[in-house]
């Protein structure tokens, strides 16, 4: 479903908003700050939202955006355009400008295709309970589709996540909008249907 606004720590991820870090730090000690071992800088998604700085991010949320989640699925699974960016939480934040291919496409022979080709007109339901053993598992993932992006470098990003079949064509036609780009999408994708020949990939190499 297409949402009109987003929280900004489901998208980016809680804000360390503590105010004792600093003097925590001091606290350690001498010898704990030698020796310690150094804190983790966080993951690749963390590091783009310090790249880029969060109030940026934050004030690019609260414009003109096109937000995209499943219905009751977590709000971390939305994906978001908004003026400058593709936002895809926990993932990606892909400026718009170094778009200069885009193609979408189902996941090229998934292990849940079976699954959901049978639920293709089903609502996601974050309770189900299968008969078969972890197949609640593909519960989410059916809705899986598969972006591929090409930069002016010719750099290729691949990014997979859940999409509901009716959000797909306006997806595309908004990304069509923002930047300048050739598109190459699979138009099976836009149907919920699975492409068994060849991966969407294969038409950017």
């Amino acid at each position: 479903m297409k949402i009109d606004n987003v929280n900004a720590d489901d998208i980016l991820g809680t804000a360390n908003k503590g105010i004792y870090s600093s003097h925590h730090d001091e606290e350690k000690g001498f010898f704990k700050k030698l020796f310690g071992k150094k804190d983790d800088d966080g993951s690749y998604f963390e590091k783009k939202v310090r790249e880029i700085g969060r109030e940026e991010l934050e004030k690019e949320l609260s414009g003109a955006i096109d937000a995209y989640l499943v219905e009751k699925a977590d709000p971390k699974n939305t994906v978001v355009i908004t003026e400058d960016y593709l936002i895809i939480p926990g993932k990606e934040i892909f400026p718009l400008y170094m778009i200069h291919e885009f193609g979408l496409g189902s996941e090229w022979m998934p292990p849940y295709q079976q699954y959901a080709m049978d639920r293709i007109d089903v609502p996601y339901d974050p309770d189900f309970k299968s008969e078969y053993e972890a197949e609640e598992g593909y519960e989410l993932d059916r809705f899986n589709v598969e972006l591929v992006i090409r930069d002016e470098e010719q750099n290729m990003f691949v990014y997979s996540f859940p999409m509901e079949i009716p959000d797909r064509s306006d997806f595309r036609q908004r990304l069509l909008d923002r930047c300048i780009a050739t598109e190459y999408s699979d138009e099976g994708v836009f149907e919920g249907k699975f492409n068994e020949d060849k991966s969407i990939r294969q038409f950017f190499y």
